[in-house]
């Protein structure tokens, strides 16, 4: 697909992709990024809560709409203790998208929508120097008139 098309992140785009997925509240609306962080998320954004290791990131969902979340993606396990949690007007106002696992969800999600697009990707591994080098190389690409998207910070994990 090119650059620019009009491909939707919507709810035929999700269930294609997880044809288990369950939807609660309103309909699918356009959000501007997906965030894993109730602390740092942004009006307009999709939380999904991670299950990990030191936390839960359904235990966040209360302070993700708070600050702004459009909508969140959950793990079926959850479903009825995080339903239970939200207020008819919360209902109404975002989009509940209710799937197997979360973080395989993203992954998959991601892997699709990234493979409708013919945009080149520049990966950068290794032990050290990873975000340096990816900084240097965003300079060269901006300094060169190049237009480029760069990740945010240090993204070194699978969902980053």
């Amino acid at each position: 697909m090119a650059w620019g098309s009009t491909m939707r992140f919507n709810q035929q785009f999700i269930s294609s992709v997880i044809p288990e997925a369950q939807f609660h509240g309103s309909d699918v609306t356009d959000f501007t990024s997906v965030s894993i962080d109730s602390r740092t998320i942004n009006k307009d954004e999709l939380f999904v809560a991670i299950n990990g290791i030191q936390a839960d990131g359904h235990d966040f969902i209360l302070e993700a709409i708070a600050n702004g979340a459009v909508g969140l993606i959950i793990n079926t396990s959850t479903e009825k203790t995080v339903l239970r949690k939200l207020t008819d007007t919360q209902l109404n106002n975002i989009f509940i998208i209710v799937v197997p696992d979360t973080s395989q969800a993203v992954l998959s999600l991601a892997k699709e929508w990234r493979s409708h697009f013919e945009i080149p990707v520049i990966g950068i591994t290794g032990s050290l120097g990873k975000t340096t080098t990816k900084e240097m190389i965003s300079n060269i690409l901006r300094l060169s008139g190049i237009k480029y998207v760069a990740s945010r910070g240090n993204q070194n994990t699978t969902l980053g």
